[in-house]
């Protein structure tokens, strides 16, 4: 070696040192004596290396070889030696340096290696073929033995290869076959490509293949190569080799790619199995990593991708092509992300937003389908994909080095909302902007969503919570369709992050400088999302209090209404008890607030006083505001009170000298000049306003509550009680014509003087009411029958086994006095409604629609009216003759049926009290309209009417009512059959807790409809037990069987109460929701004692469904097919309502096969006959279905045997009994072919036909009224079924894409291509 430096170094041009080789070559015994010296110099002096001094010498040493050797003769065998050599040694130092596993830092001989790699590239050209294909073939038998190389070898691989390739023609070595350069680049990458590779040396032979040019199927096979390594190499060294296979996709296939890369962390992300498969030797591989180190690999391979798609734009083109491919099939978590970093490219960003929008949509449409169409969920891959649950994992994720998404996603939530908010919301009245109790829509839900995803960034990144501030913000000021979810975004972001919130209160408390300028809905909303950060930071509330006060004293209606619903949002109850908002300089607590509490309430009332003298609009407003402060804020009732009655006092008659005791005319403007009269005071909610408040200080003062430091003057209300009796009496005295309010009075309201008669008819009515409330709530009862707190029913039923009513007496006269006032009020509306004269199309309601009454009092009185007296015990006579007024009843009928409807469709969450009257009102409905057998009662009565009335029935009416009831329950308590851990599962728990006392407090058995031979205590016993398990599948069960009783008795009565029976059927839809839909063992241990305690013996449907192998809802269904089968309805009504029920809820039957045995055999055969019949039916004949007829059909799907029997029916009902010109009738035909006789093919048709559907109907309801109604049904459901056939075909195309549990490989497999 020495020698050999000291002559290149006397000449550079390498003479002396080439003639030294060819002296020395004759002589040297190694058959490679080149190959061996560059190898043992290396080798000796390899440990000794520092920095580069003996490097230098090494490398010296090889390119003085290559000087002294030309590149023809014994020049290229020597050059094949140093070739050989080298790569010998680099083979070597990847060995050593394998061995040396706990070394740490970087090895000083890689510098060395590269510098080697170089200067052997460089030279590559003059290296000879055979050379360089030896040294080629050396290295891949290095690569197929999984020996671990240095990486220079692997770039000097792809050099040599390249040069090899560019050969017009290779000679095999030890062969004579000659090939051409591209064949023999073929055979080396598919020597690579089929030998498995070494964990350490995948990522350098990734960057080699990337160096080599491949197209087509080389280049597919390299990649997936290099996918299949994915789960064996160091997690960390992952999205390096992931970023080298992007560039690499440059060349084609980006889309096998990115579904390889999307699939491999789709499996990570998705655990269990899944990720198992991913497992192997390698303890540093990515399936063993946790779920922060798996982020920050994710997040660095997203790193990765968003600049490869900035270098090259068609990646990202074709990830979108790919995505839109699957629809939703290809949608996962990682995805999401990488198409969140995409967002960020201006050119993607539309596209992702909508791309992302439609996959929403269409996933919430899925969504409502599968519920519409249960049967479709039984199939893998037409779940929906959860993509919320992808954006809050991806939120999860940022900490961990995903912070670059934060901006794309609040952008995708922002955009979310404001391209799918419905746009009719400010098209129409703020009334109408109530939350109705429909489903939400698609729409609705992907706002939802969009809100859920902003209000969790903010939560959890404090870089983007100044951005969605401005958002909502923004969406504020320009009255945008999505206003109202940035609202609620608003609020949840209010109760669930207070405390990021603090620093961010200057910015909101801008935007309540437009709240004057606001309409009135959005300012509401507004000022609701932020009533809990003003009751607990001063500083905010005095800023929206000086606001306020502005807009108080504004000249337009809208800002004093602003204003207004500000000031009472104030003085109401905070939503949630929080600690955390500071006030002032200081942070306040919960006790500090309630002391702080009376000083700006006082404040607040006094400014409200300022409201009496403004529009009649306001003054509604504030009373309306004041009535619902008194239930939920009691400690304010005595200013309420005091600032009350100071202001009625000037509407009514304090000394007795008018003929009137109410100034109506006050009341009205222009009611003397004759102008256009318009509302002032709205005096019947102020009399009404007045009675509640004293009511309330009668409650307040029952509590003794002891912090309450506010009191009412006793003189005051001691004056006030005088007045109200006072008033009471002279309306009753006061006839209708001292109002001016009598038959000669004129209501045409197209006059000035019929306009203004109708707002004293409506004013007087009002005040009719409210004086009938007065006179109800201050009865003294025996008991206090006011039990609050309805929703702790079920601890109330677990502690109290006596469940008969709580009952009071009515105070001596009073009913007179309610009748009294009473038959005035109808009087007035008699007449009123003879004379009126409205706008075509407008129709006067009926008397109780539009009441003033509360739900307290309407509660109260049902329960004295309608109260059970114990044997021997002696009835209220007044109760007795309120009871007996069928118009009184009739009436007050009405109004709970309007206040439990409005109860119904209420947009808040439903108050204790409002539950607890609405409770208590369904067990009167229940124990008078439908147990109570009193000659008189409602049942009775609806029996024995003759002829039809147009008019609703009083069965009818509560009926209803009951519905309402039902509805309202189930809306504010919905009980779902899925629920995660967590929150929402202890939410379903007291749901179900709510719900079952409800149902029990309302069971007709425990309200007196018992059979004489059951035992109150048993049903006590039973329903107790039942409560306090939650079992609402047993309490709706025997709740059902008692209305499928009734059902069968209305209809069956001589003249048919076929409405009233519409009316049973929709309760017991509502009630089959709480059915379960399974059969286990343990659901008919808690159902068994059914029978043989609750149900009706003596009815025919407990015979027909007392099965104890099926479920609840399949003795429902059997029922119903019961039902259909043996009573002529001969009513389309309820004939549609009935079908449509059965149809409705056959497809959740989990029994359907017990469905054909309750239908009768055909043409008279018993069940065994008429089954044999099918099996030797030779099937030669078809209907035009092929094989497929009716008998077939029922043997493979039972559940179509009610469709089929019914269109049957249909059938033979229109006509095929009687024939016609040219068609016979079923009775002329033979029942089978004549054998040995031609007939024509019509005729063995309908021979057919009538072996497969009888000549007899089966269903009893199907009749000539109702076969139309019939079809129309049956129709319908084709068109549905058909409709959600069709949509589960498309989705079953594209959920088989990413089947659940389906490996990669056998995916790949039918692609020609294996990933895994």
């Amino acid at each position: 070696m020495d020698t050999i430096l000291r002559l290149y170094s006397q000449d550079n041009t390498g003479a002396a040192l080439r003639q030294y080789f060819e002296e020395a070559e004759p002589s040297l015994d190694s058959t490679h004596p080149i190959s061996n010296l560059v190898l043992e110099s290396f080798q000796q002096h390899g440990s000794s290396f520092n920095g580069a001094e003996y490097g230098s010498d090494c490398l010296l040493l090889v390119r003085a070889i290559l000087r002294a050797s030309p590149e023809e003769g014994d020049g290229l065998g020597r050059r094949a030696q140093v070739l050989r050599g080298a790569i010998s040694w680099l083979i070597q130092l990847g060995d050593e340096a394998k061995k040396q596993t706990n070394s740490s830092g970087s090895n000083p001989l890689d510098d060395v290696a590269g510098k080697l790699a170089n200067s052997l590239i460089d030279a590559g050209q003059s290296f000879g073929q055979d050379a360089l294909v030896q040294s080629i073939h050396t290295m891949t038998d290095v690569i197929r033995h999984q020996r671990h190389p240095h990486t220079q070898m692997f770039a000097l691989l792809s050099r040599v290869v390249v040069i090899a390739a560019s050969a017009d023609s290779v000679l095999l070595p030890d062969t004579s076959e000659e090939i051409s350069g591209a064949e023999f680049k073929d055979i080396i990458l598919d020597r690579i490509c089929t030998a498995p590779w070494n964990q350490k040396s995948v990522l350098p032979l990734a960057t080699a293949l990337a160096d080599m040019h491949m197209e087509g199927k080389q280049l597919e096979m390299a990649i997936v190569k290099i996918m299949k390594q994915f789960k064996h190499v160091d997690a960390a060294d992952l999205p390096v080799l992931i970023y080298n296979l992007l560039l690499l996709s440059s060349k084609g296939h980006q889309r096998l790619v990115l579904r390889g890369v999307l699939e491999f962390f789709d499996r990570l992300d998705s655990g269990g199995t899944m990720a198992e498969c991913l497992r192997c030797d390698n303890p540093k591989g990515a399936a063993r990593l946790g779920f922060s180190e798996l982020s920050a690999i994710e997040s660095t391979v997203i790193l990765h991708f968003n600049f490869a798609v900035k270098q090259d734009q068609e990646l990202g083109t074709e990830l979108l092509k790919h995505m839109k491919s699957g629809k939703t099939a290809y949608l996962s978590s990682f995805g999401l992300s990488c198409l969140m970093a995409m967002a960020r490219i201006h050119r993607f960003e539309d596209s992702v937003m909508e791309y992302l929008k439609s996959s929403i949509l269409t996933t919430f449409k899925d969504m409502a389908r599968i519920q519409r169409e249960p049967w479709v969920s039984s199939f893998q891959g037409v779940t929906p994909s959860p993509i919320l649950a992808m954006f809050l994992d991806n939120i999860r994720k940022i900490p961990f080095g995903l912070e670059q998404l934060t901006p794309s996603i609040v952008q995708c939530g922002v955009y979310i909302m404001d391209s799918m908010a419905p746009n009719s919301h400010w098209r129409t009245s703020d009334k109408d902007l109530t939350k109705r109790s429909a489903p939400m829509s698609p729409n609705e839900h992907g706002c939802e969503l969009g809100a859920i995803v902003l209000a969790e960034i903010f939560k959890t990144q404090p870089s983007a919570r100044t951005e969605i501030l401005d958002h909502i913000m923004s969406r504020i000021v320009t009255k945008s369709t999505s206003t109202l979810f940035f609202l609620q975004l608003l609020e949840t972001i209010v109760k669930d992050s207070s405390e990021a919130l603090e620093e961010h209160l200057p910015r909101i408390k801008e935007s309540l400088d437009y709240l004057s300028f606001l309409s009135l809905t959005t300012a509401v909303h507004l000022m609701g999302a932020v009533k809990d950060v003003a009751k607990l930071n001063r500083s905010f509330r005095d800023s929206l209090i000086l606001i306020l006060r502005k807009a108080l004293f504004s000249k337009t209606l809208e800002s004093r209404q602003v204003a207004l619903s500000g000031f009472l949002l104030l003085l109401g109850p905070p939503s949630k008890q929080q600690t955390s908002l500071r006030g002032g300089s200081s942070r306040i607590g919960a006790h500090q607030n309630a002391e702080e509490l009376p000083s700006y309430s006082m404040e607040i009332l006094g400014m409200l006083r300022r409201c009496l003298g403004q529009q009649g609009e306001v003054r509604l407003s504030l009373y309306l505001g004041l009535m619902e402060l008194v239930e939920t804020t009691p400690s304010l009732n005595p200013i309420i009170f005091e600032i009350l009655q100071a202001h009625f006092v000037h509407f009514y008659d304090q000394t007795g000298t008018r003929l009137t005791p109410l100034k109506l005319e006050e009341c009205i403007s222009n009611s003397k000049t004759g102008g256009e009269p318009t509302f002032v005071e709205p005096l019947h909610y102020l009399m009404c306003s007045v009675v509640r408040s004293l009511v309330g200080l009668q409650k307040l003062k029952r509590r003794s509550v002891a912090y309450n430091s506010i009191t009412a003057d006793e003189r005051q209300v001691a004056e006030c009680r005088r007045d109200l009796d006072r008033i009471l009496s002279s309306l009753e005295q006061t006839g209708l014509e001292d109002f001016e309010l009598d038959k000669t009075s004129e209501f045409n309201m197209t006059t000035s003087i019929g306009a203004r008669n109708n707002m004293y008819a409506t004013i007087l009515t009002g005040c009719f009411e409210s004086a009938i409330e007065y006179v109800i709530l201050k009865q003294k009862l025996h008991v206090d029958i006011t039990i609050a707190q309805g929703k702790g029913i079920a601890s109330e039923r677990q502690e109290t086994p006596d469940h008969s009513p709580q009952t009071g007496r009515m105070s001596q006269g009073s009913s007179d006095m309610i009748l009294h006032l009473f038959g005035k009020m109808r009087k007035l509306h008699d007449i009123v409604k003879e004379k009126i004269t409205l706008p075509r199309g407008k129709k006067l309601g009926t008397l109780g629609e539009n009441s003033v009454l509360s739900l307290e009092c309407v509660t109260k009185l049902m329960e004295l009216m309608f109260s059970e007296w114990k044997a021997g015990e002696r009835q209220d006579e007044e109760a007795i003759r309120l009871r007996s007024n069928d118009d009184f009843v009739h009436y007050i009928s009405t109004v709970v049926l309007t206040l439990l409807s409005k109860l119904h469709a209420s947009t808040e969450t439903l108050k204790d009290t409002d539950y607890d009257c609405c409770r208590r009102l369904s067990s009167v409905l229940v124990r008078e309209f439908l147990v109570s057998e009193r000659p008189d009662g409602p049942k009775a009565v609806a029996a024995g009417a003759k002829g039809k009335d147009k008019n609703k029935s009083l069965l009818m009416i509560g009926i209803e009512a009951l519905t309402a009831g039902l509805l309202t329950t189930q809306q504010f308590y919905a009980i779902k059959r899925q629920t995660s851990a967590g929150s929402e599962r202890i939410e379903h728990h007291q749901h179900r807790k709510i719900v079952s006392g409800f149902l029990a407090a309302t069971l007709p058995q425990a309200n007196g409809g018992h059979q004489p031979g059951q035992q109150v205590s048993e049903i006590v016993a039973w329903t107790t037990s039942r409560t306090i398990q939650c079992d609402i599948n047993s309490l709706a069960a025997v709740y059902i069987q008692y209305l499928q009783a009734l059902v069968t008795a209305f209809v069956n009565e001589t003249i048919p109460l076929l409405k009233e029976a519409g009316g049973l059927l929709g309760m017991i839809q509502i009630l089959s929701k709480y059915l379960s839909r399974t059969t286990e063992a343990e659901e008919h241990s808690g159902t068994s004692g059914i029978d043989s305690i609750l149900s009706r013996s003596n009815s025919a449907s407990s015979s027909a469904v007392a099965e104890s192998n099926v479920s609840q809802l399949d003795q429902l269904v059997h029922w119903l097919v019961t039902l259909c089968r043996d009573q002529a309805l001969d009513d389309p009504t309820l004939t549609k309502t009935l079908l449509s029920m059965m149809l409705q809820l056959e497809q959740d039957c989990t029994s359907p096969g017990a469905i054909p045995a309750l239908l009768p055999a055909l043409n008279g055969q018993n069940s065994a006959e008429h089954s044999a019949s099918q099996n030797s039916m030779a099937l030669q004949i078809s209907l035009g279905f092929g094989s497929v007829n009716a008998s077939s059909a029922t043997s493979h799907c039972p559940e179509a045997t009610a469709r089929l029997r019914l269109a049957a029916d249909v059938l033979l009902t229109y006509g095929m009994n009687y024939g016609g010109p040219h068609v016979p009738s079923f009775q002329d035909l033979p029942d089978r072919v004549p054998q040995g006789q031609e007939v024509d093919e019509d005729i063995a048709r309908l021979i057919q036909l009538k072996r497969e559907i009888g000549v007899e109907s089966r269903f009893a309801v199907v009749t000539l009224r109702t076969a139309s109604t019939v079809t129309e049904i049956l129709l319908q459901q084709v068109d549905r079924s058909l409709e959600g056939l069709e949509w589960a075909l498309g989705k079953l195309r594209y959920g088989g894409l990413m089947l659940p549990g389906k490996s990669l490989s056998h995916r790949g497999s039918e692609q020609g291509w294996v990933i895994l």
